[in-house]
């Protein structure tokens, strides 16, 4: 049960994503509202006639208000989410005070809602989050929405104090602060109640207006205390899994346990489509069937004909990494039924498994069959591979480095030798190592300067086949007065065999066959006579082929016949080693290749012939065959539902999230944190969770006890929502006026972003014309003008305007609404900020304002910095920046020095080399918001 609110002996609260009146006397309770998707932060109207929520009635969150007897909910909003909080009436019942949209995605400010007209008043803050109302518009309030971190304990920068002060003078203070975060305040009685958390120490404080007289009311709990609220008399609040309510005159608590009369819906068994829960997949051997992860289910999908079938489903138990062994005869997986995550090997059906590991505190990352069925290999959280048997194991003894989380490694076809990359510590510089299964001796393949990643062997035994990916194309950037390096990646063969020739060489038309790459450019058949597999370990370092396929951000590399196959970041690329030519195979579906990040992006068969290419719409294809179209040889699931049985799903996912944190946490002591006490603390309330959002609660909880940053929760989407279309914008700021809306600003952009539809040149309209009609839609007081735009981004839709607010004499115009105005508000606050500073300054400061650390970042930077590089000093502000990985390379350009000064005849001078170096002063402004 969560977000209560209290108006004498009423509560209303949230449980199973609907919300519930409950009375405090009898503890009964009932459903009032029945919809498939969340209604939560329920508010009292004065009165109690009536409550405010949010909800998503359709599809997206929005304010409704409901009266209590039976009433349907009228929308107050329409935009996706336009308030991030609800705060509560004001005390004539007219109107809502409500979280706000601000520029920047990390806050939201206030704003007034108008029951009667829906019109939404923005207040100045800069940033608001959870605040109560009081007599005479009086306002206490947070800041800083930080409930949303996973962190009890928290002592940074975004820990709130408690601000008070008045609406109609907007003079605020802040009035207590500690060393953990306050939330959720309250005015009542003269005092001021809310939630803090200090050192996992939860408890309900209160202070007088002015700060003095700090009081402890309740507590200290072990369990996190949110969503307090109040009705001058009795405050009612989220303990834990359930809720409490204080009594203010009396000063003592009384948990409230309602009795909810459900048939518990979210509780049930229910069928979900195995297509669109899709975790991990693996190709069968000859390519046929592809076995398939969904919802910790293995299900086995034909490529082409054939049924859809489960093949491993136990309640409460998540199967993982199903792979064929190579004569099918076999299904290796990891299993959690024991506790654990163990591999089992069982029957091709999944019958009779017998497990092959025994081990704890580790989660297993990667499983493989051996080509010749006789051992398996897999990869696990301490980053170790290890060859495995029924009855033994041993590890591949490499170096790694901090980001390698999965060693890249391959098998030779006849099961003897294994190639594994490893990685310097410091350098992340990749190499080679060959290690002989039989002896277990490991010999470093010694390529001098180049980087050798992602090894695999050719099917035929042949070559060992890598990525050197310093291949160096330095650019000069006339921007930055810098050069680039241009790293891309290039394929190399290395001959397995001396005496073997390349496939390179020149040929003749007297030979035969002068390659010795065989004839044809298909795998030979799978009953063909295999090639005998020897490796001479002595000069293999000098047998280097260079391929010459085009240089490229290549992730991946296989080789199939004469074929070797690249994978890029958008498509499957081949050099024929035989026909000498570079093609396309077919499409991928765009992925980040990232050089050093092994992520696996093509599974190959065993017998060479075909490839599953992962993404969104998973294929299978021929690895041969000249260009397939994209939507060739797509996966289809033939309808294929999947029983789930939600309490011992429910029940599964909290044990795997505790295994998760015990065997990934970058300390391994866990801060100290007592973890088994922890499992034993949390499972407690898993029999309490009524539904998925339930489970995100106690999972958040589990994982906060660690107290570190960075441990984000990413929530499920538990109920199915009705998706109606998208909303569109029109880049415009609206008052209400003499019935109508008033243009008030127009959103025309930087030149960067798509500008307002509105500002478009000969169109004619101003700020302080009015809206009559929009798509049809009458443009007053009271209604959505956005409803006949939805879902008409970017499409012709028809306005009416008028420089009058009546009907009589209005003109149309068509425009092509925005999917989204959010650049165009922030842009627009930076250029305000720009041109603040440089009014202050008299020109003499430039202003930079950078939202995150990231690529598209860096070219605001450039957009901004380079224009105001002459100023006498600039302004760099990070507030409200998300972070990300761009510190290093801006701060390296802005510390740049002249080291020498040019002169030219009739030219001013100019610093020498270092064009780009600023001379002058720098400030950085940072917040609450100045994220990692």
């Amino acid at each position: 049960m969560s977000w209560p609110d209290i108006h004498g002996d009423k509560v209303v609260f949230t449980a199973e994503g609907d919300l519930w009146l409950g009375d405090v006397k009898t503890l009964d309770a009932k459903r009032i509202t029945s919809d498939a998707g969340v209604e939560d932060q329920a508010r009292f109207s004065p009165d109690g006639t009536e409550i405010a929520f949010e909800g998503q009635y359709d599809g997206y969150y929005g304010v409704y208000r409901m009266k209590l007897d039976s009433e349907p909910p009228e929308r107050l909003t329409y935009d996706v989410h336009p308030t991030a909080f609800l705060d509560g009436y004001s005390q004539d019942g007219k109107r809502l005070l409500v979280g706000y949209p601000t520029p920047s995605p990390f806050v939201a400010s206030l704003a007034w809602l108008d029951i009667a007209t829906h019109a939404l008043k923005p207040l100045p803050f800069e940033m608001a989050s959870y605040s109560s109302l009081g007599p005479n518009d009086e306002l206490a309030l947070t800041r800083v929405e930080q409930t949303w971190q996973t962190w009890f304990g928290y002592h940074g920068g975004q820990a709130n104090p408690i601000w008070f002060g008045n609406l109609p003078t907007m003079k605020f203070r802040k009035i207590y602060s500690s060393q953990g975060s306050n939330e959720y305040p309250v005015i009542a009685g003269g005092r001021i109640y809310f939630c803090q958390d200090d050192n996992g120490a939860f408890e309900i404080r209160s202070v007088n207006k002015d700060g003095s007289d700090p009081r402890l009311n309740a507590g200290p709990y072990n369990v996190p205390l949110q969503h307090l609220h109040g009705d001058g008399h009795r405050l009612v609040y989220m303990k834990g899994p359930g809720l409490e309510m204080l009594d203010l005159s009396t000063g003592k608590t009384q948990p409230l346990f309602f009795h909810l009369a459900s048939d518990q819906p979210h509780s049930r068994p229910f069928l979900a489509p195995a297509e669109a829960f899709v975790q991990d997949m693996n190709i069968a051997p000859d390519g046929k069937r592809v076995l398939v992860e969904s919802r910790g289910q293995i299900v086995s999908i034909p490529v082409k004909d054939g049924a859809a079938r489960i093949i491993l489903a136990t309640p409460g138990v998540r199967y993982r990494k199903a792979v064929l062994s190579p004569d099918k005869k076999q299904l290796a997986y990891v299993s959690d039924q024991s506790g654990e995550e163990q591999i089992y090997v069982s029957d091709a059906d999944g019958h009779n498994p017998i497990p092959w590991t025994r081990d704890r505190n580790r989660q297993i990352t990667e499983l493989r069959w051996s080509p010749n069925g006789k051992y398996l290999t897999y990869s696990d959280s301490t980053i170790q591979t290890y060859v495995l048997t029924q009855e033994s194991k041993w590890p591949l003894k490499v170096t790694h480095g901090p980001f390698m989380l999965t060693p890249s490694y391959d098998i030779s076809p006849d099961g003897s030798w294994i190639v594994v990359e490893q990685e310097h510590p410091h350098t992340r510089f990749s190499s080679l190592v060959l290690i002989e299964v039989a002896t277990r001796k490991a010999t470093p393949i010694d390529l001098g300067l180049m980087s050798a990643t992602v090894p695999c062997f050719s099917r035929n035994g042949r070559w060992i086949g890598f990525l050197g990916d310093q291949d160096l194309s330095p650019d000069w950037d006339p921007t930055l007065n810098q050069m680039n390096s241009g790293a891309k990646a290039r394929p190399f063969l290395l001959a397995l065999m001396d005496g073997d020739k390349s496939p390179l060489l020149t040929k003749s038309d007297e030979d035969e066959d002068a390659s010795g790459a065989g004839k044809g450019t298909k795998e030979s058949k799978p009953d063909d006579k295999k090639p005998s597999f020897k490796v001479d370990l002595e000069g293999l370092n000098q047998r280097l082929i260079t391929v010459p396929a085009p240089a490229d951000v290549y992730g991946e590399i296989q080789i199939v016949g004469d074929r070797v196959l690249l994978v890029s970041n958008t498509s499957l690329k081949y050099y024929d080693l035989k026909a000498k030519s570079f093609g396309t195979t077919t499409a991928l579906a765009p992925f980040p290749v990232v050089p050093g990040w092994h992520a696996r992006l093509i599974h190959l068969s065993s017998d060479g012939s075909k490839i599953l290419a992962f993404g969104p719409k998973p294929r299978v294809i021929a690895a041969t065959d000249e260009e397939q179209k994209p939507d060739v040889g797509a996966i289809h699931f033939g309808q294929l539902k999947i029983n789930v049985a939600a309490r011992e799903e429910w029940s599964e996912i909290f044990e795997d999230v505790w295994r998760t944190i015990r065997d990934n946490f970058y300390a391994e002591n866990l801060h100290g944190v007592n973890w088994p006490a922890m499992r034993t603390k949390y499972k407690a309330l898993i029999p309490l969770v009524r539904s998925r959002s339930d489970l995100d609660y106690v999972i958040k909880w589990l994982s906060a006890e660690v107290n570190t940053g960075h441990m984000y929760t990413d929530y499920a989407s538990p109920f199915l929502t009705s998706q109606t279309a998208k909303p569109a914008y029109l880049g415009i700021d609206l008052i209400s006026d003499s019935g109508f809306l008033k243009i008030t600003r127009i959103y025309r952009g930087n030149g960067y972003v798509k500008p307002s539809p509105l500002a478009a040149q000969g169109l004619g309209v101003k700020e302080g014309d009015y809206l009559i009609e929009v798509a049809g839609v009458p443009a007053v007081d009271g209604t959505d003008i956005s409803l006949g735009m939805r879902g008409r981004a970017g499409n012709p839709i028809e306005i009416k305007l008028n420089s009058k607010p009546m009907a009589d004499g209005a003109r149309t115009i068509l425009v092509e609404p925005l999917d989204s105005d959010i650049d165009l508000r922030y842009y627009d606050w930076v250029d305000k900020n720009r041109r603040y500073v440089d009014r202050k300054s008299g020109g003499k400061l430039g202003y930079i304002h950078l939202d995150a650390m990231t690529k598209s970042t860096f070219a605001d930077f450039i957009r901004q910095y380079l224009p105001q590089s002459a100023k006498e000093g600039i302004v760099i502000d990070i507030r409200f920046n998300g972070g990300g990985n761009l510190a290093g390379p801006l701060t390296s350009i802005l510390s740049r020095k002249v080291l020498m000064w040019g002169h030219l005849r009739n030219a001013p001078d100019y610093p020498g080399r270092d064009q780009r170096a600023f001379l002058g002063h720098l400030a950085c402004l940072v917040n609450e918001h100045s994220y990692s």
